[in-house]
């Protein structure tokens, strides 16, 4: 495991603090399914070095510092390379747009708009203006359809799709295709007339074609997106080809240490599903990956 590579922070690296549904009895479950026929460690000693981890993992967040975590990883079996993903989709519908994204997520938690924007955007928030800021606080309540509370395990996206008379299905196509679409950030290579060439992101390889950004939000402030910059957007695999959705444009190249914080994201989602590769982690909360570039670039 790369070690975090913060830089100085002048408020608290954590400032939201993320919703933590962690299953111990899951977590057991997990470990004995994976290291069967031979489970050397009981139970006891599973859950202590499970919690142990999580207090790790918190401590790296908050220091850069990841300590004991590469040893924990070796005893609970989530050290696998990081390349391993178990899971593909096929080419999927046209994505669905960010307005009906952020009116479906308000409707299954009307708190949306109060946290959606923070876990996201970290301290550019603070800067938000209407209603020039507009399209970026969509996009923001947009992503919060796939973002889990305190209170509740599942996002607003999956309480939507189990909800009684269910939706369409042409719409479930078009907001699936955007929840299996990994959030993650690249590099920008290349613009011209609207449609940009993106490097590999972070635990994504590069889009197969240049994409349309023309409807890419600038953070308070910043400027239009330009070559240098990160693209932090869920790239969904159409039939048509690559597309953007809830794409923000931030100043400035990828962080070194995004590849790290990643590490850290995925290490916490293995300890109850020791399958899970980077694109697993990225469809669950790469919103937090997107905030730690955000933040880095709020630094600069």
């Amino acid at each position: 495991m790369r070690p975090v590579i913060w830089p100085e922070l002048s408020y608290d690296p954590e400032p939201t603090r993320e919703p933590r549904h962690l299953d111990i009895d899951l977590a057991w479950a997990d470990y004995q399914a994976v290291r069967q026929p031979w489970c050397p460690r009981e139970r006891n000693e599973v859950v202590d070095a499970t919690l142990r981890a999580l207090d790790a993992i918190d401590h790296a967040w908050r220091t850069g510092d990841i300590g004991d975590l590469p040893q924990l990883a070796a005893t609970l079996g989530v050290d696998a390379p990081r390349d391993a993903s178990h899971r593909h989709y096929p080419n999927a519908a046209i994505p669905a747009d960010a307005h009906l994204l952020a009116r479906l997520g308000a409707d299954f938690d009307p708190a949306l708009g109060n946290h959606a924007p923070d876990r996201l955007l970290g301290p550019w928030t603070a800067l938000l203006q209407l209603p020039r800021d507009e399209h970026l606080l969509q996009i923001a309540m947009a992503a919060g359809a796939f973002m889990v509370t305190e209170e509740e395990p599942l996002s607003p996206r999956r309480k939507w799709s189990r909800c009684k008379p269910q939706p369409r299905q042409e719409l479930r196509d078009r907001v699936r295709a955007i929840a299996h679409a990994p959030y993650t950030v690249y590099p920008v290579h290349s613009l011209e007339q609207g449609m940009a060439t993106l490097g590999a992101g972070v635990g994504e390889p590069p889009p197969s074609a240049p994409v349309d950004v023309s409807e890419v939000a600038s953070l308070p402030g910043a400027p239009p997106l330009q070559v240098g910059d990160t693209l932090a957007a869920r790239i969904v695999k159409t039939p048509v080809g690559p597309m953007v959705s809830l794409g923000i444009a931030i100043p400035g190249p990828i962080p070194p240490a995004a590849d790290a914080w990643l590490d850290l994201m995925l290490f916490e989602l293995r300890l109850v599903d020791r399958r899970a590769g980077p694109l697993d982690v990225l469809r669950k909360r790469g919103h937090v990956l997107v905030r730690r570039v955000a933040e880095a670039a709020w630094l600069r």
